[in-house]
């Protein structure tokens, strides 16, 4: 079977802000392989570049070096020279997250025992260095974008109808929740997700219902995501900070 290139970018209509950010979705396959995971978030930006022209871009974690944090605290610091100690792929993957225009993200994996696969769960838990200013003051690290303008959604894809799907799809939307995402299912039908299914030796997508909740997806992502960038930008608040709870009525529209 043939998948699609680890990097990929397709351009829509170009939808680009006054400021020239092109405005963008972008889609991260987690499987280890070129497979079925690929394709079916690569079929999720597909749909999402039909429906609104925006650019698109995946990206695969496929033959990519992807270690786990070893909790070495070394993000806490502030002589750090690198967002990340770690020297391997996974800031090239995530650069592409950290630049403005990010309007929707998509991010899929294959059920491994009922969980994402290790490369994946490893790429994620590496957004820590995102979270250390906001318990360490002092830490070097950056802290994260304000992603609660990037609609998100999930895909998981197991070898049985079920498989699986349901419990690795809620890992990734924990993920997604933890960095402040906004996310998005395939409402109206009721699917926290992508859950697709492809037998054992399969050499081709078959999986009707996978790609109809793949192009549900993609509307709930652009619908929402372009909602969402007219949204003012707001520094997240750090755990350090004392809270201001006079702002909590308006907040709230009591």
């Amino acid at each position: 079977m043939q998948g699609v290139p680890h990097y990929l970018s397709c351009g829509g209509d170009g939808q680009v802000t006054e400021d020239g950010t092109i405005n963008r979705i972008v889609g991260i396959s987690g499987s280890p392989r070129h497979g079925f995971t690929e394709l079916f978030v690569a079929e999720v930006l597909k749909q999402a570049r039909e429906i609104s022209g925006l650019d698109t871009q995946l990206l695969s974690l496929a033959g990519k070096r992807i270690l786990s944090c070893d909790d070495c605290k070394a993000c806490n610091k502030r002589d750090l020279p690198r967002l990340c100690k770690i020297q391997d792929d996974w800031y090239d993957i995530v650069s592409e997250l950290l630049r403005p225009g990010l309007v929707g993200l998509v991010i899929g994996g294959p059920v491994y025992t009922f969980n994402p696969n290790s490369k994946l769960v490893a790429f994620m838990e590496r957004f820590t260095v995102f979270h250390q200013r906001n318990y360490f003051p002092d830490a070097h690290s950056e802290t994260a974008p304000d992603w609660s303008r990037t609609a998100a959604g999930v895909v998981a894809v197991g070898g049985g109808r079920n498989g699986g799907q349901e419990a690795t799809m809620t890992s990734l939307i924990n993920w997604l929740l933890t960095n402040g995402f906004a996310i998005v299912g395939c409402y109206p039908r009721s699917s926290i997700g992508v859950s697709c299914y492809e037998p054992t030796g399969s050499t081709a997508v078959s999986d009707e219902r996978g790609i109809k909740l793949a192009k549900i997806l993609a509307a709930n992502i652009v619908k929402t995501g372009l909602a969402l960038q007219g949204a003012p930008e707001e520094k997240p608040m750090a755990y350090h900070e004392p809270a201001d709870l006079s702002l909590l009525g308006t907040r709230i529209g009591s």
